[in-house]
């Protein structure tokens, strides 16, 4: 059994139900379904995207803000595979008038068992040191962690 096919039943199979439930409401537009993905579904792209002008800045490679065609873009894992799947899925069933988002995010929380992140982590090293330096940097740079977020 690969590692995609630990997620099939549970986890492309919940995304198919939900979509089945949208699509079968009685409103005169579905219900809108929010997907959150994961940064590991596109990981692997170089270049630019056919939807939006988002590819190549520079020397960064972003993960673009489209749907991907090739499976060998995933992180090749189970879950960036089932994710990757799933965003498949999703894009076919907006022919089918399905009303959807999809967000592809780095990491939302820390451990399921303290909440706690890592300490050796990109996002952590760069909020603890812009803590430590009481600086901020002028540009945050995308990386494969593809952290965003704002220090208030």
């Amino acid at each position: 059994m690969s590692d995609l096919d630990s997620f099939k039943s549970t986890h492309i199979a919940g995304v198919r139900h939900l979509i089945d439930l949208a699509l079968s409401s009685p409103q005169a537009q579905p219900p809108r379904l929010s997907f959150l993905s994961t940064i590991g579904a596109a990981i692997l792209y170089q270049g630019p995207c056919a939807d939006f002008d988002v590819g190549i800045r520079g020397t960064q490679n972003l993960v673009p803000e489209c749907p991907i065609d090739d499976p060998s873009m995933a992180l090749d894992i189970g879950y960036g595979e089932s994710k990757y799947v799933s965003e498949r899925i999703i894009v076919n069933a907006l022919k089918a008038g399905l009303r959807a988002t999809v967000i592809r995010v780095g990491q939302l929380s820390g451990m399921s068992t303290s909440g706690e992140w890592p300490s050796n982590e990109y996002g952590i090293i760069l909020l603890k040191s812009v803590l430590e330096l009481g600086l901020l940097p002028e540009d945050v740079p995308v990386s494969q962690h593809c952290f965003i977020f704002k220090v208030l």
